[in-house]
């Protein structure tokens, strides 16, 4: 699942003292969070800089958002020429890296691997980063349940994604019940003789 407390509120509902144990937390939104922070950072880096320098690199903005590993030879030899003047977004940029190859077992996945992580965000001073280094804190449980089942919730929301194209397709319904005949109809898989 995602972060969402009422998620988590509902599993904690239904499961009591269990849930700590079932609650996954998606790679996705881990992602997401560290993404957000960098180009926040990014954009206050830019401010900085000349502006010739600036529009050069707001063209090329989007090589801090590529994972390290697919990075082509001409997007990371821009990424090196903007390290040296953009040095706030090249430190986040190595710590959202570092967070992933903890994901991805490059580092050990393990909380001590995450509590030096942790450290390394506080001692880089950069508040966007900080506040996202909180909130995997407080999702620790979950996200060590992910990396270790290697559970995603991306078939969920495929299945969420199908249902609001629905609802944009016919431009809304006139009440909750047909919007659900009209999502069994395009996904329950029915039979022609339960169809009829």
């Amino acid at each position: 699942m995602d972060m969402s407390p009422a998620y988590i509120k509902a599993t904690k509902h239904f499961f009591s003292a269990r849930y700590r144990r079932m609650i996954s937390i998606d790679h996705f939104h881990i992602a997401k969070l560290l993404t957000k922070a960098v180009e926040h950072i990014r954009k206050e880096d830019a401010k900085a800089l000349p502006s010739l320098e600036r529009m050069r690199f707001h063209k090329g903005r989007y090589c801090w958002l590529k994972k390290g590993t697919a990075l082509s030879e001409g997007t990371l030899h821009e990424l090196n020429y903007q390290k040296t003047l953009m040095i706030k977004t090249s430190m986040a940029w190595v710590l959202k890296e570092k967070a992933r190859d903890i994901w991805y077992g490059v580092e050990p996945p393990t909380r001590c691997s995450w509590g030096k992580w942790f450290r390394l965000v506080r001692e880089s001073g950069l508040k966007p980063l900080e506040m996202v280094a909180s909130t995997i804190r407080k999702h620790l449980d979950g996200i060590m349940t992910s990396m270790r089942t290697k559970t995603s919730n991306a078939r969920a929301e495929a299945i969420n994604k199908n249902i609001k194209n629905v609802g944009r397709v016919a431009h809304g319904f006139r009440n909750k019940e047909r919007y659900k005949s009209v999502i069994f109809l395009r996904y329950g898989k029915l039979t022609t003789e339960l169809a009829h």
